[in-house]
């Protein structure tokens, strides 16, 4: 569509031209445009300028580079369309200067038509290298239209001018990563300022110059001549209380600053890089830059949040430094001191009751010592203690403040860029509140002004919050009104958050056949909690009507779900009219146009319209594989798009739906982060939403095929490529045969590893991988192999260090998917995460898939090709985020999920009884092959120290607002234990890995094949 666009614009365009008559075609682009250049050149200095002696030389052109955007790859379109830019802004400089020629010379001020002319296109120029956020390699295609634009600029425009444009085009040069080059573009507009008269120029222009070098220095890691010059020209700026810029010059940041704005800009950005260099005592940085830089324009939401990351890393450095050794060594000669005390005291009572005896003297010198030794271990008591609440103070007002400066910002804008911000703000209530309520009342101050959107990615973080605390409780109350009253004002703005709301309200639907039902322990405070802010939804406007649309749908879909299916016999199709609840949505759908698709994209900033059904197909099917025996149905939204659904039964998918929720903000950093915009770091999410404990719907990925049947051809061998390309190789079911009777001869065995070794490396030598042959075929011209190559590069990169951090594991050939039209890979079904692999019957022992298969399909180079850079760069991504991966982790230590909730003596408790010793399945023993998911065991019921239900708690935990040890579960804390441990780089060694090692490290793991012939056969580690 664009093609055809352009191409018609730029056809009507030499139809309008087509008048100034054919040229000779002799000279190529590039030169027809010097020509255009030398010709405004004479003209501008002669002041005669005829428009049609720059517009003839180009007229040419404008067809044949219309046409070649019509059938062109998508660099060649890149480049056409840069072409017809560069065509564009000639003819209009020329057409600015023709119209100033005009006026001079019918007696006008000509130069002053031409400057406001030229003010204009350059004022535009400006505006869009700052309106975009361009790639590394988007910026180098662009630059040659940079660089006419400067040639025109520099012949016909003011050096003003031609200063804001080249400061301007730095800036973008290194926002898209290519400081070097910006510093070039700077270098140039130096050297043309030294030439111009120093009045002509303004002098905000000037330090706008030297602030964005600063910038550019920075950048390439010259921090001390970077801080000289943001110094002195904050300083010169604060100091001539004005802008360095004119507000309508062009010359604005990124975001379309004032004065005031940009000021206050360059204040915290340079406080910033004095924390981080510690060249400047952290109270120095507050006083100097970041208050006064809030005091420039506090409708700025970007000097707000570089305060509150400054105050967040103040905030950590303090709380690491109150739990070093020293700080504990001093905790405990505290209590020595004390206990000092409390002997010395002992032994005075002793001589007073001696004194008043008259069998002591009181002057006697051993009582008077014992006088002075109390009163010295008293000062030294109270000392500590006033250190102890000082500290204590000083974390309560960094956090009071942290999370004030991160409400402002969630107040003040409501575009990208705020995940972090709004993960902090929750984090910081989250872990704070407790200890000091005031935080609580800053967010219920926030809440009326608060941008919901940047919310929305965490509704699963606050609707696992949700409970009933003991009514004595005041603090806790408190903290769940403001909890409530924050979903009630996320969920009225963005609807989808509804989904798990109901998901905790139905959290006691628990079918009979579902395994170890009898021990799952229904959370009864979270559901009364989600009861009530469901009934403070119905009274906010048009909320009514779609919370009771969902109500329908949920009970249809949960009907759907646990609908009994023969597995033997799962193929045709079945009627969905004959499940109950489908009559009553199909009532809803005749009357009612707000019934919100689950499946459906999720309201966000730029798009708040949400996706209805229209109606269903009134047929499904089951898939061919599962042991739920899943359900696929289609939906049709309200504007004619089909949506597959995937409903599971009897399967707990708040697990998959909190890796999706994390897959979708990892994705929001990765857009956010330099490094990885340049590496074009994504992973690829799909919606899945939990109705019950056991119940929900996944959206249907189309386009893919899992490994297993692109490979192998599952149940049809023929199909597989491994028939295909190499017919003369063994079968799939032979290598499977193969290592299954080496598992019993290694059961069988003392040393059992050896003929699992034996028997993989049999199948190396006669099972070989094929993927590169895949991608010949499916992707046959030269530029979608190289596409593909690079994208099935990229998504496996990230999907291995990512599922490396958060321990997802049973990545056997039928839960990754191949996109037959990108080459990436899409991994399904997240029932073992969080390392719970290791604790199978057979453990697994890689940290993710990267089977010889997996490995082909990168080329020559393999591991240690773009798959390695691209894994550091991902590494690097992830701990500088730690703090957002460990809050969406943390989500199932308040809300855990099917198998983490079941205890034996929790049931017991709840039931008045007196734990004792359960059955096995709560022990953690039991294994059970669950081959619809993984095709290997998986643990059922894992013990854990269970807290009692939240309606029983009470005492001293009743007065904390987020709940602590007594409501969580043990798994799900050791779960966030070992992802902290991961993004620090710890991985068995005394010291943790830097980026590199620690790649490299489990790169060597996922392919040694001394830890592969040890997975379970159904993972086909020989694939």
């Amino acid at each position: 569509t664009t093609a055809a666009t352009t191409a018609a614009a730029a056809t009507g365009a030499a139809k309008t031209l087509s008048d100034l008559g054919a040229l000779s075609s002799g000279n190529g682009f590039h030169a027809r445009i010097y020509g255009a250049l030398a010709a405004i050149a004479r003209g501008s200095r002669a002041g005669t300028l005829k428009p049609e002696i720059v517009e003839q030389p180009l007229v040419s052109f404008v067809p044949e580079v219309a046409q070649s955007l019509r059938n062109s790859s998508s660099e060649s379109f890149s480049e056409n369309v840069v072409r017809l830019q560069m065509l564009g802004s000639t003819l209009a400089v020329a057409e600015a200067t023709a119209a100033a020629s005009s006026v001079q010379a019918a007696g006008g001020p000509g130069s002053a038509s031409q400057g406001s002319l030229m003010d204009r296109l350059a004022g535009s120029w400006c505006r869009a290298l700052q309106d975009k956020d361009l790639s590394p390699q988007q910026f180098l295609l662009q630059e040659p239209l940079h660089s006419a634009r400067s040639a025109l600029l520099s012949l016909t425009a003011s050096p003003e001018q031609q200063l804001r444009f080249s400061t301007s085009l730095a800036a973008s040069a290194r926002s898209s990563g290519q400081p070097h080059r910006a510093l070039g573009w700077l270098d140039q507009a130096q050297r043309d300022l030294r030439k111009t008269e120093s009045a002509v120029v303004q002098r905000g222009d000037v330090l706008r110059l030297y602030w964005e070098r600063a910038q550019c220095l920075w950048e390439i890691n010259e921090q001390r001549e970077a801080l000289a010059i943001a110094k002195a020209v904050t300083s010169e700026a604060v100091r001539q209380g004005r802008a360095p810029v004119r507000s309508n010059s062009g010359l604005l940041s990124a975001q379309g600053s004032s004065q005031k704005n940009w000021v206050g800009r360059a204040l915290s950005l340079t406080g910033m890089w004095l924390a981080e260099s510690r060249l400047e005592d952290t109270e120095v940085v507050r006083r100097s830059y970041f208050e006064p830089a809030l005091n420039c324009d506090d409708t700025d939401p970007l000097p707000r949040r570089q305060f509150a990351d400054f105050l967040d890393e103040q905030l950590a450095a303090e709380v690491v430094r109150q739990k070093s050794v020293e700080h504990s060594l001093a905790r405990d000669l505290h209590d020595v001191t004390q206990a000092d005390l409390k002997n010395v005291r002992s032994d005075l009572q002793q001589f007073e009751i001696q004194v008043r005896a008259r069998q002591r003297d009181p002057k006697d010198p051993e009582f008077l010592a014992l006088r002075d030794q109390e009163r010295k271990l008293m000062k030294q008591c109270q000392e500590d203690k006033e250190k102890f609440e000082e500290e204590g103070k000083r974390i309560r007002d960094l956090a009071y403040s942290c999370i004030e400066q991160c409400g402002k910002c969630l107040q003040l804008s409501g575009g990208k860029g705020l995940t972090k911000v709004a993960c902090r703000f929750l984090s910081l209530w989250f872990d704070y509140s407790g200890d000091c309520p005031e935080i609580t009342e800053v967010v219920q101050k926030c809440i009326p002004t608060l941008a919901p959107f940047p919310m929305t990615p965490f509704i699963y973080q606050l609707a696992s919050r949700l409970d009933t605390p003991d009514k004595a409780s005041t603090g806790a109350w408190k903290f769940q009104q403001t909890l409530e009253a924050l979903l009630v004002h996320v969920i009225s703005r963005s609807a989808h958050g509804l989904w798990p709301l109901l998901q905790l309200r139905n959290g006691d639907q628990i079918p009979h056949g579902m395994r170890n039902a009898s021990l799952h322990v229904a959370d009864q405070g979270k559901i009364a909690a989600s009861e009530r802010v469901m009934t403070q939804l119905r009274s906010k406007q048009g909320m009514a009507s779609i919370l009771e649309a969902a109500e329908v749908l949920s009970k249809f879909y949960i009907n759907l779900a646990f609908r009994p299916i023969d597995k033997k016999n799962r193929e045709g199709n079945f009627d969905l009219r004959q499940i109950q609840g489908y009559e009553n949505v199909k009532a809803l759908l005749k009357t009612s146009s707000t019934v919100l698709l689950p499946t459906g994209p999720p309201q966000t900033e730029g798009n708040s319209r949400l996706v209805g059904i229209k109606h269903f197909q009134e047929s499904f099917s089951v898939a061919a594989q599962g042991i739920s025996a899943p359900k696929i149905i289609t939906v049709q939204d309200v504007t004619g798009r089909e949506h597959k659904q995937v409903v599971k039964g009897l399967d707990d998918l708040r697990q998959d739906a909190v890796i999706q929720q994390l897959f979708r903000l990892l994705n929001d950093v990765f857009a956010d982060t330099a490094k990885s915009r340049q590496a074009d770091l994504r992973i690829r999410p799909f919606q899945v939403v939990p109705l019950t404990p056991c119940a929900g719907i996944a959206e249907w990925v189309s386009g893919t095929v899992t490994l297993g049947q692109l490979l192998t051809g599952n149940t049809k061998p023929e199909e597989g490529a491994h028939w295909i390309y190499r017919r003369q190789d063994w079968s799939h079911g032979k290598c499977r045969n193969t290592m299954a009777s080496a598992r019993e001869m290694a059961n069988q065995q003392a040393h059992g590893a050896e003929p699992l070794r034996k028997a993989l490396e049999e199948c190396y030598d006669n099972f070989k991988p094929v993927m590169h042959l895949v991608f010949l075929e499916k992707f046959a011209s030269p530029e979608r192999w190289h596409r593909a190559r690079r994208d099935y590069a990229r998504s496996i990169a990230v999907s291995s260090i990512v599922g490396y951090i958060v321990g997802i594991g049973d990545r056997h050939p039928n839960n990754v998917l191949f996109d037959q039209t990108t080459g990436e890979l899409v991994h399904i079904d997240f029932g073992i995460t969080f390392d719970q692999g290791k604790a199978l019957r057979i453990p697994e022992l890689v940290p993710f898939r990267l089977s010889r298969d997996i490995v082909d399909g990168l080329g020559c180079l393999g591991t240690c090709g773009q798959f390695r850079g691209l894994s550091e760069t991902t590494m690097e991504v992830l701990r500088a985020s730690s703090s957002l991966i460990t809050a969406v982790v943390e989500v199932f230590v308040h809300d855990p999920v099917y198998f983490w909730s079941m205890s034996w003596s929790r049931k017991v408790r709840q039931d008045g009884g007196v734990a004792g010793e359960g059955p096995d399945q709560a022990s953690g023993n039991t294994r059970s092959n669950r081959l619809g998911r993984s095709g290997s065991a998986a643990p059922v019921g894992q013990s854990a120290a269970a807290a009692s239900p939240s309606a029983q708690s009470g005492g001293e935990n009743a007065n904390r607002g987020p709940r602590k040890a007594d409501d969580g579960n043990e798994m799900a804390k050791r779960a966030v234990l070992a992802v902290k441990g991961k993004l620090c780089g710890a991985h068995g060694t005394a010291t943790a890995l830097n980026v590199s090692a620690h790649v490299g490290c489990i790169i060597h793991e996922a392919i040694d094949i001394n830890n592969l012939s040890k997975m379970f056969y159904g993972w086909s580690p020989w694939l």
